[in-house]
């Protein structure tokens, strides 16, 4: 079996669009708070909120989405947490380099003993190039091995369309989306205008809240990253890269403005040393922070819990629909904020018939602005309380809100 690079044409309209989910899986458990037993319904994405779930011991989770594409993204996740270890499966994804990296990274057995400053040396730097240079072929090579051991776990559609895709296997998983690649673009072309390596590590270390603030202020915060930073996150230039036009028809406010505001409250406000979303976007690994499915103390709930997860394609709607009363939490993404404010209502009401009494709903906005609207709040109380102080801590920072609403008891059997 060999890995090709050119698309099959029964996916040469899927894509994955993110190989990742960009929504903070700790919040996420948190807001949704599921008990042992519990029925979910999360949308796929990435995968990784889907696999996050599983921790908490639910008797199912219903990952669904309309792009086939992004069930083998998650199919290969889910196959890597069957037959691979925990190291393995961060070198397949990329979370890390290599196996060197790892244990360098997770070892207990690391003794941290200061060594003296070293003088720039250039021969040295030049053969730190050269021994990186062959860290990553080595790394590219395993991943390929590795892939083919997880390959006899996927379904074949996903064998099909990973056997098509040598170059993501390669690179690590985890940059294989239209969104990881937008951010690629801004890391590898847009900020080496802006900023140093050395400063973006620098940003990257631990420091308490004040330090923060004051290396954002007085460090990262210049006119360079302002201005770079409005022209790269304008709407037309995420819609080209990023996103699609069709996600954006329904925003009305300046995209990049909005953008802007909530990184700098993320950089002065909520710690950047164990932000895996910061972390990759700026270097494109997450090193030692792991987002929620991928730490080492989750791996085995994962593992033990894989074939609670189900997989579909499909609609919100089409799992909804013919489904009253079935499920006990609902992981929604920002799915809401692409839907014109009539067909959001009617996606709440398939929810308040598909769900059981109590039943929890989460979801994100960004862009656009979506709350239960005044006619269901009879069916479906805001849980403002939870999803205050969650937000404010949510290390997914560019989204603009997060809603945690409740299905009020009796509801279950009501006629909308």
């Amino acid at each position: 079996m060999s890995l090709r690079n050119s698309g099959t044409n029964e996916f040469k309209h899927s894509a994955i669009r993110y190989a990742q989910c960009w929504e903070d899986a700790d919040v996420m458990l948190a807001a949704l708070n599921i008990q042992p037993g519990d029925v979910c319904l999360s949308i796929a994405s990435g995968g990784e909120n889907s696999l996050s779930m599983l921790v908490a011991n639910p008797a199912k989770v219903v990952a669904i989405d309309l792009n086939p594409a992004q069930l083998a993204c998650l199919e290969l996740k889910m196959a890597g947490f069957r037959c691979l270890t925990h190291a393995e499966l961060l070198v397949l994804i990329g979370s890390v380099s290599s196996l060197e990296e790892y244990h360098r990274l997770f070892s207990t057995e690391v003794a941290s003993i200061s060594t003296p400053q070293k003088t720039f040396n250039f021969q040295e730097a030049l053969k730190h190039r050269q021994s990186k240079n062959e860290s990553d072929r080595a790394a590219q090579s395993l991943r390929v091995v590795l892939y083919r051991r997880c390959r006899k776990y996927l379904s074949e559609d996903s064998r099909v369309f990973w056997d098509a895709n040598g170059d993501a296997i390669r690179r690590g998983i985890g940059h294989a989306g239209r969104f990881e690649n937008y951010f690629a673009v801004f890391r590898n072309l847009v900020m080496p205008l802006v900023h140093s390596k050395r400063t973006v590590n620098q940003l990257l270390a631990a420091k308490t809240i004040a330090q923060q603030q004051e290396f954002y202020r007085k460090r990262w915060n210049t006119p360079a990253w302002q201005l770079l930073f409005r022209a790269f996150f304008s709407k037309r230039v995420m819609a080209a890269l990023g996103r699609t036009e069709f996600q954006f028809q329904y925003v009305t406010s300046p995209v990049a403005e909005r953008i802007l505001e909530r990184t700098a409250y993320a950089l002065e406000n909520i710690p950047t040393a164990d932000n895996s979303y910061l972390q990759w976007i700026l270097k494109g690994k997450h090193g030692k922070a792991l987002p929620h499915a991928l730490r080492r103390e989750n791996f085995d709930a994962i593992k033990r819990n894989i074939n609670r997860l189900e997989l579909r394609c499909g609609s919100v709607e089409d799992a909804l629909n013919n489904s009253r009363g079935s499920y006990d939490r609902f992981n929604l993404s920002d799915i809401f904020e692409y839907q014109a404010p009539e067909e959001y209502r009617r996606q709440l009401e398939l929810v308040i018939n598909a769900g059981r009494p109590g039943a929890r709903l989460v979801y994100w906005n960004m862009l656009t602005q979506r709350q239960c609207p005044p006619e269901l709040s009879r069916f479906i109380r805001s849980l403002d309380q939870v999803s205050g102080p969650l937000f404010k801590g949510d290390r997914a920072f560019f989204y603009s809100d997060l809603r945690v609403e409740e299905l009020e008891k009796c509801l279950v059997t009501s006629a909308l």
